[in-house]
């Protein structure tokens, strides 16, 4: 139901000129974010924030604080373990992916990853292609 409102949402918008902006992208993300959650309730986990502070002075210097980016701006690169992991990574980061080149094809993932500024990969082929 959720994943068709995105579809709904997306139709008509050429995500060649860009990704979703405005009301659009509010009500996707909103959207994606209910759905995600009940892919968690359905796997009965239960998932759990804790912010730590850790004191790197060490390994980047005294002031390194005052250089360090906003975690909202950082990439994260993680191993793909599960199925879970995509809903789990974004209802705790918002993050976006990068699948396959070959999912942007699939009808429906291929709206949704698109819709989510995800960044498709070629994988696999020839070797200039890697």
């Amino acid at each position: 139901l959720w994943v068709s409102l995105v579809k709904l949402l997306c139709l008509g918008h050429n995500f060649d000129n860009g990704p979703l902006t405005g009301v659009r992208k509010t009500l996707v993300t909103g959207a994606m974010r209910f759905c995600m959650r009940s892919f968690t309730v359905i796997a009965a986990l239960r998932i759990s924030q804790k912010k730590l502070d850790y004191d790197y002075s060490k390994y980047l210097g005294p002031d390194y604080k005052s250089t360090q980016k906003d975690q909202r701006e950082s990439t994260i690169a993680c191993n793909h373990m599960s199925w879970l992991d995509a809903p789990i990574m974004y209802l705790c980061f918002g993050t976006s992916f990068c699948p396959m080149a070959g999912l942007k094809k699939v009808p429906l993932f291929g709206t949704i990853a698109q819709a989510l500024n995800c960044i498709f990969i070629p994988r696999g082929g020839k070797e200039e292609v890697r």
